[in-house]
């Protein structure tokens, strides 16, 4: 079953936009999955810095957004670091879902994004998890491709010498 996300553009701001729509509209979709299979499913919000605007306040966005389209609040958790840095928001978001007794764990983000966050998971030491990763293509911006590559390259090199 299809399942459209009404979107209203006057509540983003800041550069918070096709990206971090898609990955709402994900989001949703997959909690959706879970509600008609009569699971529950919790969603961690957090967001990378945009111009004049926090991690913290774009993750608020997105979580209000999320609730305005039904998802039940006490489903959202908003993480934040607070010096952000990728490793470190992914460490405390995966501790705050294992937290709350996550047994699964979904993770949305761009698709040039997943092979970094993967081996983050595997040299932060979450391998033990059982995490699935999602690609989100929609909106995602092609230059910041290459801007992941030297990012990748750092990760593998820690992968494979300092794990």
């Amino acid at each position: 079953m299809a399942c459209e996300v009404k979107w209203d553009p006057l509540t983003w701001d800041f550069g918070a936009g096709p990206e971090t729509k898609a990955r709402c509209e994900m989001a949703y979709i997959e909690y959706q999955k879970y509600q008609d299979k009569g699971e529950e499913l919790a969603i961690v919000v957090s967001a990378g810095r945009y111009p004049g605007a926090s991690s913290m306040a774009t993750a608020r966005l997105m979580a209000n957004h999320l609730i305005r389209e039904g998802v039940l609040e006490k489903s959202i958790i908003i993480g934040s670091a607070p010096l952000y840095t990728t490793a470190s928001e992914l460490e405390i978001n995966l501790k705050l879902a294992e937290e709350k007794g996550a047994k699964k764990i979904i993770i949305l983000s761009s698709w040039y994004h997943l092979p970094r966050l993967w081996l983050l998971t595997q040299t932060e030491g979450f391998s033990h998890l059982s995490l699935q990763f999602i690609p989100v293509f929609k909106g995602a911006k092609l230059w910041r491709f290459f801007r992941e590559i030297p990012r990748l390259y750092f990760e593998i090199f820690r992968f494979l010498f300092f794990k």
